[in-house]
């Protein structure tokens, strides 16, 4: 059967089937049939962990589900549509076989487009870990991570030198320095990792963990026309109504070979709502609204925001209102969409005012 090429990914419920398009996108695209997946696995149900493993034998794959408790991660700092699943990472290389000498991790939110096998057999025999070049960074916050050169990774696709891995105690060291260092983390697990490896590590080739970001950058035009690895790197997926990234498709019809094929891309129960005539109230008026606003079957009744100064302009052809006009509304007969990148402050918010996730107001950025 050949060596086997440890993989580990990690989810939770929510992200499952995002973690599933990955582990089919990897299988579909090698020969190898020693493949070994193992799962950090959040409290995922029966059922779902059998059709994952359905799935993976399928495709001649192997998978190990390996539970983790979340409360180690309780202290952690978390923000955005980032889950303390991100901080498995951390964990993952001590809870694999004692025997295990390398693995690669990947995220749940990236396609694989070539042979996993390729990346795995990559040298890294005087290194940690292997990865990829993330986005330009801020040097002086570099140096505030304890990095002093400019070379900083992207934590979605990494090759892990097991053994050397363990002999650095990386886990308790980055364990430390997140629980000591919150107000430094912007990137949570990533910036972890680079502040405890130091800038010391394999650059990989960008191919392996094509960002998001790079579609907009001439100077790697020519490796995303042709990625090994598609990451899906800012709060903008794939698999939302307003997503323009050039590689969607790819993931739709990955996903159209899942059980979640036939689930809307609109929140089911947005969709229930509005099916009785409810009025539609969008919160926000930047560009994520006006990307949601031009891929929803709806029509808009008006715009609300918290900046004082776009009250009463026009938006999108829409009044742009304060968010307590909200309450003159009967809440039975209104929807409030939320359009804006700060998604769990303005529910924080929307809730004070009386209003409840998915009955009154959606979330289309999940």
């Amino acid at each position: 059967m050949g060596e086997q090429i440890n993989i580990i990914i990690a989810s939770d419920e929510q992200y499952l089937c995002h973690a599933t398009i990955t582990i089919i996108s990897i299988l579909s695209n090698t020969k190898s049939k020693s493949i070994m997946f193992y799962f950090l696995d959040e409290g995922i149900g029966k059922e779902n962990r059998e059709y994952i493993e359905w799935e993976v034998n399928k495709l001649n794959g192997n998978i190990k589900f390996i539970n983790i408790d979340k409360e180690i991660f309780s202290k952690f700092y978390i923000s955005g549509h980032i889950r303390q699943s991100a901080y498995y990472r951390l964990i993952a290389p001590n809870l694999l076989p004692v025997d295990a000498e390398k693995a690669i991790y990947v995220d749940s939110d990236l396609i694989v487009g070539d042979d996993i096998v390729k990346l795995f057999k990559e040298n890294i025999d005087e290194y940690i870990i292997g990865a990829v070049e993330d986005s330009k960074q801020d040097l002086n916050r570099l140096k505030g991570l304890g990095i002093n050169n400019q070379h900083y990774f992207n934590s979605g696709v990494l090759l892990i030198n097991l053994i050397k891995w363990r002999e650095a105690n990386v886990t308790e060291k980055a364990f430390q320095f997140a629980i000591d260092n919150p107000a430094k983390l912007i990137y949570w697990d990533q910036d972890t990792l680079n502040a405890v490896l130091g800038g010391e590590w394999y650059q990989l080739d960008t191919k392996w963990n094509v960002q998001t970001v790079f579609f907009e950058l001439e100077e790697y035009k020519k490796v995303c026309s042709n990625p090994s690895i598609i990451h899906f790197t800012t709060d903008i997926k794939p698999w939302h109504i307003y997503s323009e990234h050039p590689y969607r498709q790819l993931y739709l019809e990955y996903r159209e070979k899942t059980r979640w094929n036939n689930i809307s891309l609109i929140n089911d129960r947005l969709l229930d709502r509005m099916s009785l005539g409810t009025k539609l109230i969008v919160f926000g008026t930047g560009n994520h609204a006006e990307r949601i606003v031009g891929n929803l079957p709806f029509e808009v009744a008006y715009f609300v925001d918290n900046d004082e100064r776009k009250y009463r302009t026009i938006f999108l052809d829409k009044l742009v209102n304060k968010p307590s006009s909200i309450l003159s509304e009967n809440k039975d007969n209104i929807a409030v969409i939320i359009a804006s990148m700060y998604t769990k402050e303005i529910g924080n918010q929307l809730k004070k005012l009386g209003f409840e996730k998915d009955i009154h107001f959606f979330e289309l950025h999940s």
